[in-house]
């Protein structure tokens, strides 16, 4: 969908929770609102606004330093391409820099990965993010804990 057709969309799914939202607040319902069809609104808004721009611009800075850790530690091209995905869908399956994320959100995140991807592409994002952590960030965490390889 272009960018003026997910605009209209999104003014048509904010009138509507517009509408719901009065609703709530009315004294008194002839019917409950619909809350799911508020939730819907809710998840789609979410899943189709990117990161804000002050988010994008701490993104932007940090992926660069990332490219460059990379490439000052002679990486190979395909390491290069590979981590930098890793934190690339990181930061869009969040909707934000991934810099500060908790290790409950690295859980929910590579669940997720495990449901969509095969194994080699989550072990890729299991050593692209520990290695924005440890040399973008200087922040290394315990990654043992998040996600292990399955067994044999």
């Amino acid at each position: 969908m272009e960018r003026s057709g997910i605009a209209v969309r999104c003014s048509a799914l904010l009138d509507e929770a517009a509408t719901a939202a009065d609703e709530l607040r009315a004294p008194t319902l002839s019917q409950p609102p619909d809350l799911r069809a508020v939730a819907t609104i809710a998840t789609f808004l979410l899943e189709s606004i990117p990161m804000i721009a002050i988010e994008q611009a701490r993104f932007d800075a940090l992926y660069a330093a990332m490219l460059r850790a990379l490439q000052l530690q002679g990486k190979a091209e395909k390491t290069i391409e590979a981590y930098a995905r890793a934190v690339r869908r990181s930061a869009d399956f969040f909707k934000r820099c991934p810099d500060d994320l908790t290790a409950e959100e690295f859980q929910t995140y590579f669940a997720a990965l495990l449901k969509s991807h095969s194994w080699s592409t989550v072990k890729l994002d299991r050593c692209g993010l520990p290695f924005f952590y440890r040399y973008v960030l200087k922040r290394p965490r315990d990654w043992t804990e998040i996600v292990k390889p399955p067994r044999p």
